[in-house]
């Protein structure tokens, strides 16, 4: 996953793990603690929110890469823009990206658990770029 940021990757990472059913790895809570100090387990939960309700009012299955994948898939790279869209307040951005994963009667649910999982992280300093993805690497320097 190269050209992420830490953030990025981080978050990229967890729900890799998370959805293919080994969130209970010990290595998540030391990343978040390291990065959130003691707020980890709510900002965890937060994060597992925002899953839940991405499961929940996709219009369609996502498609989500393996733990260790080497590149993003296209539906990863909308769920960061979306978290990074929500951190910096665009909102006719933000709600472009919503109409697209959401179903319209659960986007208003996506939305709350999109903007709580963007503001989360942002208190302990951790903010996405705001720049959007390319399909075929990175889009920035870090």
């Amino acid at each position: 996953m190269t050209g992420l940021s830490d953030e990025e990757h981080l978050l990229v990472w967890t729900w890799r793990r998370i959805v293919t059913g080994r969130g209970g790895c010990p290595l998540i809570e030391r990343e978040f603690s390291r990065l959130c100090g003691e707020d980890a387990g709510e900002v965890l939960a937060t994060f597992c929110t925002f899953l839940r309700a991405v499961a929940h009012a996709s219009r369609r299955r996502l498609q989500i890469g393996y733990p260790g994948y080497p590149g993003l898939t296209n539906d990863e790279r909308q769920l960061l823009i979306l978290i990074a869209t929500a951190q910096t307040g665009d909102e006719a951005r933000f709600e472009a990206h919503l109409r697209w994963i959401a179903r319209a009667e659960l986007a208003l649910a996506l939305a709350i658990a999109i903007r709580a999982l963007g503001t989360a992280p942002e208190v302990h300093g951790l903010r996405l770029p705001s720049t959007d993805l390319t399909r075929n690497g990175p889009r920035r320097g870090r």
